[in-house]
């Protein structure tokens, strides 16, 4: 009979956790929170419904708590092993959603009194860290439970209420949020400043010199006599060279032609030779926003994808805990540290350094991310997937690197002046490394520009020159690295938050990715004007910092909950949300908000067939609008790459659909050629009239500008089927365009045409034939796989194959089928991103199933003898387990 019984949050945990521990454990899951706020106001309890200032959360300020409908089973299950526990250890993660996990579980659970409640923080899961904990256990850390429900009540004071009103004055399935907001404003001024910014051209000519004794070396022109050559640096966002830079000279394609010719008759020598010291510090430890941004840059992956990677290795005892803002390594760290250096590289690599300086405001007593016992990455490889073998083992080298040497040598700068009256300046810079330091741990990103031998004095002859146009580029949007970082230097958010953040402004209609970079949409410039003019001191940066220093004044006590909870709802000497919500209620016009005039930077408004062109953002996305005339914005335009050719495209576009190409001989309907949520159709009728009009796809592959007003006529008759001809026995045949392609049907025989036959025109004498054929009994032959994935980790040495399906290309393991995201490329998608979409795609189908097995279930209860409702409940707590399975590894 088990006698402890510990619970933490993932099954993964929890599979780890079992080894270590002897038969006297048991260890269960709750599989992330247990408890929420309620969603909808259909979920609240009957005794709060009349008094709430927003669903969850009581008129006092106060919580209102439901069980989660899927986590029921899960602790039933708990509470069974409960009841033979003579001690109970919560083991949830050591930081304040862990701390609140716990918090509810004893509420939800209710141990007796005779049981003792121990709390274990474990920041790496080792077996060590494990008997170290288990031997001296901790109390609940009751302000940090109350730290995690004040940023949940402020996340749903600003994030419901904020929400109805987007929904109300811009656009349904709109979402606020008091980090995610801020964050998406961040994205929007950095491509206003892309939107104003005025390129300016200039020209430059490099060089490749020749020495004497035959080696080359590429310079750089910074003067002619003494005016310096005009650099991108040096240019403003309005074109123009910045103030400071006046005295520049700005090369054009004519002057850079005629230097090219002087300077290859030219003499040059060198005339300055200067060497310095080069000196690069080891980075410091990964902290979990360093981890975020370097694997952005380093491997690709987005936050999301680098925290459910370093909590898989967290989870199976590889890494310490990744949620953290802290450098400190423990003195165990560094000396494992020590004694790894010592026998890789030699002890006299060693030079040891920890980080308390940087660590003096920071949240947590967790240690930065590092290897929990540095078993060496080739080794981990073979235990873990590729995502999370490539994450550890830049978790390793970072690791070890902050304690090894600095890289040292020597940087190289030449200068070559021409022999002229008003001499051209030339310089080359080059380094050279002469002790790689940290860098033998990790060499990434080493760079060495070795340059020729050379004195003062030496001829050198021009062996090559290029003049070349330049345009300086607007400032670059922000990556997700990026976004990060700035997020970081601002105080907003917190590192356990950016993923999540970043994610949701992604999947809401705020941005894309093009590239690496973020991108905003014209629906996030409308909320981010309507929250700036109506929300303002909310969604400024100091405001947001100043939030997350209240809740960590909470967190230590140094601040009551309900007092500040009340001040934010409703104002303490400055308006409180509800109020700036009623009043925005009466005062925001959506159709002021939503209208953007162009060109967004201003000047003469731009026209189409002499109406004024504005930007809408309507319900269905933006759009532009000139007089009565409408075009749909294509969701892939970047803001700043709409320009006057492009509005012309598009609403010339937008013109044609509600012009028609002609009218039909047989009705005298108009034909228009329209586009829709599945593609461009044609119509016959028009849609004021009180007939409905008919409706027809095109065909796969045909454009829109090909279609004529027969080929329309051809495409309706296409789908009430075309007659051409009979079968032998006289039954008639028709060619219909379908949901699946063209095909053939005589009374209840159907066929498929084939690549070469034209519906418009297939004969009688074709389509017999086509009928003779045998008939293909289900699908067509399988593509053959893109990848194929064998003895993947993350599913249990199952294998994946990457294949073309339908409706895209998908992952599938032969029991689930996950499509791709829409920027996966199929053939360079890895296991491990395979293998997460997979399990993410199980949960989603756990879940719905659920719902099903429990309705069935009750359904049957009625009915049923209790023996069989029992066994149902067997059956449902495995489905349980599956979803947990896999939401969590």
């Amino acid at each position: 009979m088990s006698r402890r019984l510990v619970i933490v949050e993932s099954p993964t945990k929890a599979k780890t956790i079992e080894k270590y521990l002897g038969k006297d454990f048991v260890v269960e899951a709750s599989v992330g929170h247990i408890r929420d706020l309620p969603r909808k106001a259909s979920q609240v309890p009957e005794e709060h419904k009349e008094n709430q200032v927003v669903t969850g959360i009581t008129n006092d300020f106060e919580a209102i708590y439901i069980l989660d409908e899927d986590k029921k089973s899960t602790i039933s299950d708990i509470r069974k092993k409960l009841k033979n526990a003579e001690e109970l250890y919560l083991a949830t993660d050591a930081d304040r959603e862990g701390e609140a996990i716990s918090w509810h579980l004893l509420q939800v659970l209710k141990p007796k009194k005779s049981v003792p409640v121990k709390r274990l923080r474990l920041g790496q899961i080792t077996k060590s860290a494990l008997e170290k904990a288990i031997a001296a256990p901790e109390e609940l850390d009751t302000l940090l439970v109350e730290a995690q429900e004040a940023r949940r009540l402020v996340d749903r004071l600003y994030g419901f209420p904020v929400s109805s009103l987007l929904w109300r004055k811009v656009a349904q399935g709109l979402s606020a949020g008091r980090v995610q907001t801020v964050a998406i404003r961040l994205l929007v001024e950095r491509e206003k400043e892309r939107l104003i910014f005025i390129p300016a051209v200039f020209w430059d000519l490099d060089a490749m010199f020749k020495t004497e004794a035959g080696d080359t070396f590429e310079a750089k022109l910074l003067h002619i006599g003494s005016k310096p050559i005009a650099q991108s640096k040096d240019f403003g966002d309005n074109g123009q060279l910045k103030k400071e830079k006046s005295d520049c000279k700005v090369l054009t394609a004519a002057e850079a032609e005629s230097l090219r010719d002087r300077f290859s008759t030219s003499s040059f020598k060198v005339s300055s030779l200067e060497e310095k010291p080069y000196s690069r510090k080891p980075p410091v430890p990964f902290i979990t926003s360093g981890l975020q941004q370097e694997a952005s840059n380093r491997l690709g992956f987005s936050p999301a994808r680098t925290m459910r990677s370093a909590n898989a290795l967290f989870q199976k005892g590889f890494v310490t805990y990744v949620r953290t803002d802290n450098y400190l390594l423990a003195p165990e760290a560094l000396q494992a540290i020590k004694n790894l250096i010592s026998s890789k590289f030699g002890a006299q690599e060693h030079a040891p350094r920890n980080f308390g300086s940087l660590s003096e405001n920071a949240g947590g007593e967790h240690e930065p991310i590092r290897p929990a016992d540095f078993t060496d990455p080739k080794e981990v490889a073979t235990k873990v997937g590729d995502d999370e073998a490539r994450l550890y083992d830049l978790i390793w080298k970072r690791t070890v690197a902050t304690q090894m040497k600095p890289a040292t040598g020597r940087t190289v700068i030449i200068e070559v002046n021409e022999d002229h009256e008003e001499p051209a300046r030339y310089q080359a810079r080059g380094t050279v490394i002469d002790d790689p330091g940290f860098l033998r741990v990790d060499p990434a990103g080493t760079k060495e520009t070795i340059l020729p031998a050379v004195t003062v004095g030496d001829p050198v002859e021009v062996a090559e020159l290029n003049p070349e146009e330049h345009r300086t580029q607007p400032i670059g949007r922000y990556t997700e690295a990026g976004l990060i970082k700035e997020m970081e230097k601002r105080g907003i958010g917190r590192p356990s938050t950016y993923a999540s953040i970043i994610d949701r402004i992604q999947q809401a209609a705020y941005s894309f990715r093009k590239n690496k970079a973020l991108v905003p949409t014209w629906t996030a410039f409308a909320v981010v004007r309507l929250m700036e003019e109506h929300f303002s001191h909310i969604v400024e940066y100091s405001f947001t910092k100043k939030m997350e220093d209240d809740l960590d004044a909470i967190a230590s006590g140094q601040k009551d909950r309900q007092e500040y909870l009340r001040n934010f709802w409703s104002g303490n000497g400055e308006a409180g949300l509800s109020g700036l919500i009623e009043a925005g209620l009466e005062s925001i016009d959506p159709a002021q908000i939503c209208r953007f005039p162009l060109p967004f930077a201003g000047g003469d408004p731009w026209k189409f067939r002499d109406e004024d062109v504005v930007l809408r953002v309507g319900r269905y996305g933006p759009y532009l609008e000139a007089g009565e005339i409408r075009g749909n914005i294509p969701e892939e335009l970047c803001p700043d790459e709409l320009d006057e050719k492009q509005m012309d495209e598009i609403l010339q576009a937008g013109a044609r659909k509600d012009e028609p190409l002609g009218h039909c001989s047989a009705t005298g309907k108009p034909i228009f050629i329209k586009s829709g949520r599945f593609g461009p159709y044609v119509q016959r009728g028009d849609s004021e009239s009180d007939e409905k009009p008919e409706f027809a796809s095109l065909l796969k592959d045909m454009e829109p500008d090909s279609v004529t007003v027969d080929v329309a006529i051809q495409l309706l008759v296409l789908k009430e089927g075309r007659v051409c001809g009979t079968t032998t026995e006289g039954q008639e045949i028709r060619v219909f365009n379908g949901r699946y392609g063209l095909y053939i049907k005589a009374e209840k025989e159907t066929r498929s045409l084939e690549v070469g036959d034209d519906p418009f025109t297939v004969s009688e004498e074709r389509c017999r034939a086509l009928l003779a054929q045998p008939k293909k009994r289900g699908r067509a032959a399988a593509k053959p796989p893109i990848q194929v994935f064998e003895n993947v980790i993350e599913l249990d040495g199952a294998t994946i194959q990457i294949k073309d399906g339908r409706f895209g290309p998908y992952a599938t393991d032969g029991e689930t089928n996950a499509t791709l995201a829409s920027d996966m490329d199929p053939e360079k998608v890895t296991s491990s991103e395979a293998a997460h979409r997979i399990l993410a795609k199980r949960e989603r189908d756990a879940k719905k199933g659920k719902k099903k097995t429990k309705k069935k279930a009750t359904k049957k209860k009625k009915k049923t003898a209790k023996k069989k409702t029992a066994k149902k409940k067997t059956v449902k707590k495995k489905t349980a387990k599956k979803k947990t399975s896999g939401k969590n590894e």
